[in-house]
């Protein structure tokens, strides 16, 4: 059978998309099959209906039992949670593991520098602080890059759930904004806000309008669990990747700091054994017999004379016996 030929462009497209499953995989979030993300751009304006899923987690931080809000088995608009930025030596974004109700080592970490005397402002301790976000599902309207289903938003609490909260306080009627037969359609503006040389969208209006369709609990069936959406780690591991690349980085600085020292003190110990090398001026003297007649020096030297004079003589045959004419001599 012939295989299909792929043509450039398809293989292309496909790398893409492999791209993006890699991103989707390896991020924060785990994004069921099927559900798009949504992403806010500055300088725009959007419509969205915002679709309530069924909370299913008895630690969702929303929950309050006495008003039955975001309690297991009730409808819920959001899902909050927090991140840990910058994370390890390749600076991950993580999830709190607070977000679960769950004990985390960063948080804990940040709270040993308070107890230490570190103050709220102080760099090693702000940097560890928490962010806020939330989890939406939301379906884009009028929109020519995104199709209209149900789609995730990830977004800033700061930049937009913040905001929302004013406009409902002041305005309480919209507070059903999120309900499938009632709600409200958002029309959101965004303005391009600005950190340091970082850019990223704010949301500066929120209007309501009424909604032009209902939507019908069947939906519900397609709607993620934003519960489950969440790619929490162990205590453990978080523990690892925080602590354990610090005191790896601090390893390698000592390690090499080590194998330099190593060097010189190997250096040092091999010039300070090395025995200094006595260069001795050999003079340009005829070979001649000794006075006694009964030796001949075999480097060329004084035979009764020489003895000891220069380095081959330690090791030269005739050593003793020159040693004892010289003594005959006088020498």
């Amino acid at each position: 059978m012939e295989r299909k030929k792929i043509s450039f462009a398809e293989k292309v497209l496909a790398n893409i998309e492999k791209q993006n499953s890699q991103r989707t995989r390896f991020r924060y979030l785990h994004i069921p099959d099927g559900i798009g993300i949504f992403r806010a751009e500055p300088n725009t304006r959007v419509r969205l209906d915002f679709l309530p899923y069924i909370v299913t987690d008895p630690n969702h931080p929303d929950r309050d039992d006495e008003k039955e809000a975001a309690v297991p088995g009730t409808l819920w608009y959001r899902r909050p949670f927090k991140t840990h930025k910058n994370v390890g030596y390749d600076n991950v974004t993580l999830v709190c593991p607070t977000s679960i109700g769950k004990h985390c080592p960063i948080c804990e970490y940040r709270q040993k520098l308070l107890k230490e005397g570190k103050s709220w402002q102080d760099k090693a301790v702000s940097s560890l602080t928490p962010s806020s976000r939330s989890l939406y599902i939301v379906v884009p309207l009028d929109s020519k890059n995104y199709e209209e289903k149900p789609h995730i938003w990830d977004f800033s609490d700061h930049l937009f759930q913040n905001k929302l909260n004013i406009e409902l306080h002041e305005n309480r009627e919209y507070a059903i904004f999120a309900d499938l037969e009632e709600g409200y359609t958002l029309r959101i503006r965004f303005i391009e806000g600005q950190a340091q040389k970082a850019k990223f969208p704010e949301a500066n209006r929120i209007d309501f309008e009424e909604r032009q369709k209902k939507y019908d609990k069947s939906i519900l069936d397609k709607v993620p669990n934003l519960d489950e959406v969440l790619v929490v780690l162990s205590y453990e591991q978080i523990e690892a990747k925080f602590f354990d690349s610090e005191e790896d980085t601090i390893t390698d600085v000592d390690n090499a700091i080590d194998e330099v020292v190593e060097e010189l003190v190997e250096d040092e110990e091999e010039i300070s054994s090395r025995k200094p090398k006595t260069v001795v001026a050999k003079p340009v003297v005829a070979k001649s017999k000794s006075t006694t007649a009964e030796g001949e020096c075999p480097h060329g030297h004084v035979f009764g004379k020489d003895e000891g004079a220069y380095p081959e003589c330690a090791e030269c045959a005739e050593w003793n016996a020159c040693a004892d004419a010289k003594d005959e001599l006088g020498g």
